[in-house]
C-alpha cells in the first residue's frame, strides 16, 4: 500500500490540518432575497427596504435552500437585468435555480413565511409581457424548473396567460411548446398556486414528463392543451419519474383533445381532487391516469376507467370557480383566481380524515410544526372544519344569505290578530332550509306589533291607518349551518276606502282638428274636444288615487290627448288613466282632444272609461262605472268657425299655426278631400301667422307617418297680406302624412372649463330636440325627445390624469395621462361628478352641478345638430372620427385624436364606451320632455361604442346596458354640466 506522508513546514499550518479545517466548515446558511416591485431602495435584495423590484433579478441571486419572498404585484419573465427594460421577448423564461424556494404574498414587511397572505396580497406570474389582451404574443413559457433541483417549492403563487404554442414535434416536449406556465426538467414542490389562462401544445399549465412534481393543493381553471393534458401533463408510463403528486387540487373549466383535465404518470399520487367542467375532444378519458398510481378519494364528472375504485362520479357543487370576471379577460381588476369554495351540499365535504391530507412540509402557519395537516385551504381559510375535512383545493364556503323579501308586505287595516302580511324568502347561494326570526337592532322599532310564524310575518295585534300608516321590523335569516342575515323590513297599512264612484260622458262627442289643438283656460275645452267627469261619493274626506280602464278603438290606435281640467296632463300608463282626488274633492273632468286619424280612416271610433271594484288602495262599493265618447272626423265648414278672421280663399287646405300658443307637437293632417290643390305639384299649403307674444320664436315643420318619429320638412313660403305666411309643401311629402309645427331659439352657451387640478373644457349645448334611436328601425323604436335647458358637456372622455387629480389617486404614468380613464364603475363615475360639484362650488351656474348626461342629452349632444345617424360631415370617413375595430388595434388611443362634431366634441363615437346616468330600458313612444329614463333598473345604459366595436356600431343611436359595477376596459365616461335630473314623459 503506498502511503501518504504529511509534511509540515515551519511556520506553517500542516497540510493534514488544513484539510480538516475545510471538512469541518459548515455550508454557508441559506439566504432569504426579497421582491417588491414597489421598493424604492437599493435594489440589492437584502431586506424588504432595499428588495429587488423584479424577480428575475431575485433568481439570478439565488442559489441552493435560498428562499425568495416575493411581495404583492404583477411581474413579466421578460426583463433584462443588464439594461433594467422589459423587451417583449417571447422566449424569455423566469429559471429556478436548483434547490430555491418561492413564496408569494407578502405585503412587503413580514419577518416571517408564517406571516404572509397570498389572497390579501396577490403574487401574479403574468405571460402577458406584450400588447395588452392580445394573447398571440405572450411569453412562450413563464418558468423553468431545469434538473438537480430537488428541493424547489413554488408557493402562493398566480400563473397566468402563457402561451407555449410553439416547438419542435408540435411542441411534445419542447420548453416553448408544453407548459404554458411551467416546464420542469427537475423536481419540485408547486403548493397553493393558481393556474388560469394558460396554453400549451402539450400540458396546457405544467409539463414535467421526465421529473418528480408534486402538486398540492393548487387550483387549475381555463387552461388549454392542443393535445395532452388541459390542465397539467406529469410523469411518464413505466418507471421513468415515479413518484409524482396531485393532491387536493381542484381542476375545472380545462380542456385538450386527450387528458382534458390533467394526465398524471406511473406510481404516482392522485388523490383528494375535484375534477368538474373539463372537455375532451378525442373520445379518450378527461383524466388520463397510468397503470400503477394510487388514486383515491377524488371526486370526479366521468368514471376513471382504469381506476374504477379510485374516484366517484358526482357533480362536486363548486359555488364558483376562478373567473376573469365581466370583461372576460385575465389579467384585469375585475379577476377572481381563486374561486369561491364547496356549495354546503356537495358530496366532497367532509371525506377526509386529517391523516389523509398532505403534510405542512412548508409550515405555513409559521407554528415550527411540519409534521401536521395542511392547516389552510388556497383560500387561507381553515382546512379541517370540525373533525374532517373537503376535497379539493377549497373547503366548504358557506356563504350567508344575501337577500330577504317579504311578499307582499302590505296587509289592509283593522284585520283580525294574526293576519298574515306576507311569505319570507331568502336567497343563498347554499340554499336552505331557513329559519325566520324577529331580532333587535336598527330597523326594530315594531318588532312587538308582528311575529314570525314559520316562513310567515303575521300581525300581533289589529292596525289602524290613521294611528300608523308604516311600520318597520328586523327580521333575521338563518341557514342551515347558522350563517345569518339580517334586514329592516317596511310594511304599509292600506287605508280601507268606502266610495261610490260614478264616470259620466258629459260632452260625448268629439271631433278631430283641422288645425293646432290651442290652449284654453282652466276648466274650458276646445269646441273639438270630449269630456268625462268622474265623482265619487263616501269617505270623501281623504286622499284618494285611482284609475280609469281605457279601452275602444280610439284607446287603441292612441290618436288622443287627456288633459285634466286642472293638471298640465293626465298620466295614461298602460291603457290606465291614473287621477287623485284631493281631500273633500268630489269631482274630476277630463278632456278627451283627438290628435289625428289614422291613414284613410274617417269613420267614427269609440274611447271607453271604466273602473271595476276595487284596487290597491280602496274599495268600491258599487263598482263597474262605465262610460264613452265617440270621435268623429272634422267637417269640411268646421274651417271658418274655427279659424275666424283667416283667408279663405283656401279653406280646406289651410290651418291656422301660432307655434307659441298651440301645445308642442300638435299640428295639421289633411283629409282625402283636400287633396286637389290649386297650385299645380303642391299637396298641401298651411297658413300660420308669427306669434304675438314671442316674436323671435320661428316656425319648424316636421312629418311623420305615425305620429311617433318626428322628421324635418323644408317648404317654400310666400307671403300674405295681415301678418299671414304661407307654406307649400311638394308632392314629395305623402299627402296623406302628418305635419306639426315647432318653436325653436338656438342659444348655445359659452364652452367653459373646470377647476381643479386637471381642468376639462366643457362644450355649450343648446336647448333643441333629437329623435332617439335607429330612423332605419321601425318607427316605433323611434322616440321624440324635447331638451328644454341648454348645458354643458366635456369636449372628450375623462381621461386618466383629469380623474386621479379629482379623486387624489396616484397620477398615471406620464404616457397614459391623456387616456380616456376605464375600468371604472358607474358608482364610480358619479361619486367623480359629485366632487368636482363640491370642488366648483360657488363657481357654478345656479341650479347647474355635474352629473352623468342622460341617454338623450347625450345622443343629441353626439349628433351635433343634425338628425343623422352617424353625424359624419360631408367627404369624412369615420376612421377619420373614431377609433374602433378596424383601426384601433384592440387598444385605446388618447383622446381628442380624431376630428371633433359640429359642437366640438371628441370621440363621441368609439375610443371607450361611455357610462350614462339612465337606468337601462326600452325607449318610449311619443313626445318626451327632458326624458331621465327608468326609475330604477338592473342594468345601467352605455353609449357611443368603443374600440373592439366595428364600424356598426359607431352612430349616435348605438347603445348597450351593463351591471352598475361592472369594470371593463372597455368603459369610460364623460361628465354634463346640467340641472339636477327629473322625470320626462309624453305629452
Amino acid at each position: 500500500m503506498r502511503k501518504t506522508h504529511f509534511i509540515s513546514l515551519p511556520g506553517q499550518v500542516p497540510l493534514f490540518s488544513l484539510l480538516l479545517l475545510i471538512v469541518s466548515q459548515k455550508p454557508v446558511a441559506a439566504a432569504i432575497r426579497y421582491v417588491n416591485r414597489q421598493a424604492a431602495g437599493t435594489n440589492s435584495g437584502e431586506s424588504w427596504t432595499n428588495a429587488f423590484t423584479e424577480v428575475r433579478s431575485a433568481l439570478l441571486a439565488s442559489s441552493d435552500r435560498d428562499e425568495i419572498w416575493i411581495a404583492s404585484g404583477t411581474y413579466y419573465p421578460d426583463y433584462n437585468t443588464f439594461t433594467k427594460q422589459h423587451t417583449g421577448d417571447r422566449g424569455m423564461r423566469f429559471r429556478l435555480n436548483p434547490g430555491v424556494a418561492m413564496y408569494g404574498g407578502f405585503a412587503g414587511g413580514e419577518t416571517s413565511r408564517g406571516h404572509r397572505d397570498w389572497i390579501a396580497n396577490p403574487v401574479i406570474f403574468s405571460g402577458d409581457i406584450g400588447q395588452r389582451n392580445v394573447f398571440t404574443d405572450n411569453t412562450q413559457t413563464i418558468l423553468e424548473i431545469p434538473t438537480g433541483n430537488a428541493r424547489s417549492i413554488i408557493e402562493g403563487i398566480v400563473f397566468m396567460l402563457g402561451n407555449a404554442n410553439i416547438g419542435t414535434e408540435l411542441g411534445n416536449g419542447d420548453v416553448a411548446g408544453s407548459g404554458g406556465a411551467i416546464w420542469a426538467a427537475g423536481d419540485a414542490r408547486i403548493r397553493f398556486c393558481s393556474f388560469v389562462g394558460n396554453y400549451a401544445v402539450y400540458g396546457g399549465a405544467i409539463y414535467a414528463r421526465a421529473s418528480v412534481v408534486k402538486l398540492t393543493n393548487c387550483i387549475f381553471h381555463d387552461n388549454r392543451a392542443q393535445y395532452v393534458g388541459g390542465a397539467f401533463q406529469v410523469g411518464l408510463s413505466g418507471d421513468v419519474a415515479a413518484g409524482s403528486e396531485v393532491i387536493n387540487c381542484s381542476v375545472t373549466g380545462c380542456t385538450g383533445s386527450r387528458g382534458g383535465a390533467f394526465t398524471s404518470g406511473a406510481r404516482s399520487v392522485v388523490k383528494n381532487n375535484v375534477v368538474w367542467g373539463n372537455t375532451g375532444s378525442s373520445g379518450w378519458e378527461l383524466v388520463e391516469i397510468w397503470t400503477d398510481a394510487s388514486v383515491s378519494n377524488n371526486l370526479v364528472q366521468e368514471p376513471l376507467e382504469r381506476y374504477p375504485g379510485g374516484g366517484v362520479v358526482a357533480n362536486s357543487l363548486i359555488i364558483s370557480t376562478p373567473s376573469a370576471g365581466p370583461d372576460g379577460r385575465w389579467g384585469t381588476a375585475d379577476d377572481d383566481y381563486y374561486g369561491g369554495g364547496l356549495a354546503s351540499n356537495s358530496p366532497a365535504r367532509d371525506i377526509l380524515t386529517p391523516a389523509n391530507l398532505p403534510l405542512d412540509v412548508t409550515d405555513l402557519d409559521g407554528d415550527g410544526s411540519t409534521t401536521e395537516p395542511i392547516p389552510y385551504d388556497s383560500l387561507r381559510r381553515n382546512r379541517v372544519l370540525g373533525s374532517l375535512g373537503d376535497a379539493g383545493a377549497l373547503e366548504l364556503l358557506n356563504l350567508p344569505p344575501t337577500a330577504l323579501q317579504l311578499q307582499p308586505s302590505s296587509v289592509e287595516e283593522n284585520k283580525l290578530l294574526g293576519t298574515t302580511v306576507g311569505s319570507l324568502s331568502s336567497v343563498d347561494a347554499n340554499a336552505g332550509p331557513f329559519i325566520y326570526s324577529l331580532v333587535v337592532g336598527e330597523g326594530a322599532e315594531d318588532n312587538e306589533v308582528f311575529r314570525v310564524q314559520g316562513a310567515l310575518l303575521q300581525t300581533a295585534r289589529e292596525l289602524d291607518f290613521e294611528s300608523k300608516p308604516i311600520y318597520f321590523v328586523r327580521v333575521r335569516t338563518t341557514d342551515s349551518l347558522g350563517e345569518f342575515f339580517e334586514q329592516a323590513l317596511r310594511i304599509t297599512v292600506i287605508d280601507v276606502i268606502d266610495q261610490r264612484v260614478a264616470v259620466q260622458a258629459v260632452t260625448p262627442n268629439a271631433y278631430f282638428p283641422i288645425g293646432g289643438i290651442p290652449l284654453v283656460g282652466t276648466g274650458q275645452w276646445p269646441a273639438h274636444c270630449g269630456a268625462i267627469t268622474v265623482t265619487r261619493s263616501g269617505e270623501v274626506n281623504k286622499e284618494l288615487t285611482m284609475f280609469l280602464e281605457l279601452s275602444g278603438s280610439a284607446a287603441y290606435r292612441n290618436h288622443y290627448l287627456i288633459r285634466d281640467a286642472e293638471a298640465p296632463t293626465a298620466a295614461v300608463v298602460d291603457g290606465r288613466l291614473y287621477m287623485t282626488f284631493a281631500p273633500s274633492r268630489t269631482s274630476l273632468t277630463f278632456g278627451v282632444c283627438p290628435l289625428f286619424p289614422g291613414k284613410d280612416d274617417y269613420t267614427s271610433r269609440r274611447i271607453s272609461f271604466s273602473v271595476g271594484d276595487g284596487g290597491t288602495a280602496y274599495d268600491i262599493a258599487e263598482g263597474g262605472a262605465f262610460a264613452a265618447i265617440t270621435i268623429h272626423p272634422s267637417p269640411r265648414s268646421a274651417w271658418s268657425a274655427a279659424h275666424p278672421g283667416a283667408p279663405t280663399d283656401e279653406a280646406g287646405y289651410i290651418a291656422q299655426l301660432f307655434p307659441a300658443e298651440f301645445l308642442p307637437g300638435t299640428g295639421f293632417q289633411p283629409y282625402s278631400e283636400y287633396r286637389s290643390m290649386p297650385v299645380p305639384g303642391w299637396q298641401l299649403a298651411l297658413l300660420a301667422r308669427p306669434s304675438l307674444t314671442a316674436r323671435d320664436l320661428q316656425p319648424a315643420f316636421e312629418i311623420s307617418q305615425d305620429l311617433i318619429a318626428w322628421r324635418r320638412v323644408n317648404p317654400e313660403t310666400y307671403s300674405r297680406d295681415g301678418g299671414w305666411m304661407e307654406y307649400r309643401f311638394s308632392s314629395s311629402v305623402a299627402s296623406t302624412a302628418f305635419i306639426r309645427t315647432s318653436a325653436e331659439v338656438w342659444t348655445r352657451p359659452l364652452d367653459r372649463v373646470t377647476g381643479g387640478g386637471v381642468p376639462l373644457r366643457m362644450a355649450g349645448i343648446p336647448a333643441g330636440r333629437i329623435i332617439l334611436g335607429s330612423q332605419t328601425a321601425p318607427a316605433f323604436n323611434a322616440s321624440n325627445a324635447q331638451i328644454t335647458q341648454s348645458f354643458w358637456l366635456s369636449t372628450t372622455e375623462v381621461t386618466r390624469a383629469q380623474y386621479a387629480s379629482t379623486m387624489n389617486l396616484t397620477a398615471p404614468l406620464p404616457g397614459e395621462v391623456d387616456f380616456p380613464v376605464t375600468v371604472v364603475s358607474w358608482e364610480e363615475a358619479k361619486l367623480f361628478a359629485d366632487r368636482l360639484t363640491s370642488i366648483e362650488s360657488g363657481r357654478l351656474p345656479a341650479g347647474y352641478g355635474y352629473r352623468l348626461p342622460t341617454e338623450a342629452e347625450w345622443e343629441y349632444a353626439s349628433a351635433g345638430g343634425t338628425e343623422l345617424e352617424t353625424w359624419l360631415p360631408i367627404f369624412t370617413a369615420l376612421h377619420d372620427c373614431a377609433w374602433f375595430a378596424e383601426n384601433s388595434f384592440a387598444v385605446s388611443h388618447r383622446v381628442g385624436l380624431k376630428q371633433p362634431n359640429a359642437w366640438g366634441l371628441y370621440d363621441m363615437y368609439g375610443n371607450a364606451a361611455e357610462w350614462v346616468s339612465d337606468w337601462s330600458g326600452s325607449l318610449r313612444a311619443g313626445v318626451q320632455i327632458d326624458p331621465s329614463g327608468p326609475v330604477s333598473g338592473t342594468f345601467r345604459a352605455v353609449r357611443g361604442g368603443h374600440f373592439n366595436l366595428g364600424a356598426s356600431a359607431q352612430s349616435s343611436w348605438w347603445r348597450s346596458s351593463t351591471e352598475p359595477g361592472t369594470l371593463s376596459p372597455n368603459l369610460g365616461f364623460r361628465i354634463a354640466l346640467a340641472p339636477p335630473l327629473g322625470s320626462g314623459g309624453p305629452l
